[in-house]
């Protein structure tokens, strides 16, 4: 009987190292090859980004989640320093933001030509609201929003069908 329990214990030790329970990093990855992440305040809001949309539930919108590939610069052209956020290859909807490090905060809209989100490319969607979110950087990289507030109007297949929400939200991260 002792020696099936030394048995059995050796294969249990045996089990545990193998997994990673007990081994000198406890099985979690290198520090070495996986550097921590540094987030902080404010960043660089500018190239190739994917804008994240989720539509309030109210609204009843005909996917949780829509997406679109957007170009991003900054815009000091005017009293204060923004961004300016355009649909890739598209004039038809954009952004326009008051960057205040690290706050922006702005509007977004389309006009009345279709634009589709990557997810329904048969369904158009507009957009009149107000915008507002973080910039954060990782690391030191380009400036990215991972959250923001939405309020504003959209519509589904019929521009003139709103529906008004104060609880939508919204991302701009690097593609």
């Amino acid at each position: 009987m002792t020696m099936l329990r030394s048995t059995r214990a050796r294969l249990f030790a045996a089990v545990l190292v193998s997994a990673g329970c007990g081994g000198a990093n406890d099985g979690g990855l290198d520090p070495t090859t996986n550097p921590p992440v540094n987030t902080t305040p404010g960043g660089t809001v500018s190239g190739k980004y994917l804008l994240r949309i989720e539509p309030a539930r109210e609204c009843a919108p005909p996917a949780p989640v829509l997406t679109f590939r957007m170009d991003a610069r900054p815009d000091n052209g005017g009293p204060r320093p923004g961004i300016q956020v355009t649909l890739e290859f598209n004039p038809y909807m954009e952004m326009e933001l008051v960057y205040t490090t690290p706050n922006v905060q702005g509007n977004i809209g389309t006009d009345y030509n279709l634009v589709a989100s990557q997810e329904l490319s048969s369904v158009p969607v507009w957009f009149h609201a107000i915008v507002t979110g973080s910039v954060t950087s990782e690391n030191g990289g380009p400036g990215e929003i991972l959250q923001g507030t939405m309020a504003g109007d959209v519509a589904f297949r019929d521009r003139d069908a709103r529906c008004f929400s104060t609880n939508h939200r919204w991302s701009l991260r690097v593609r």
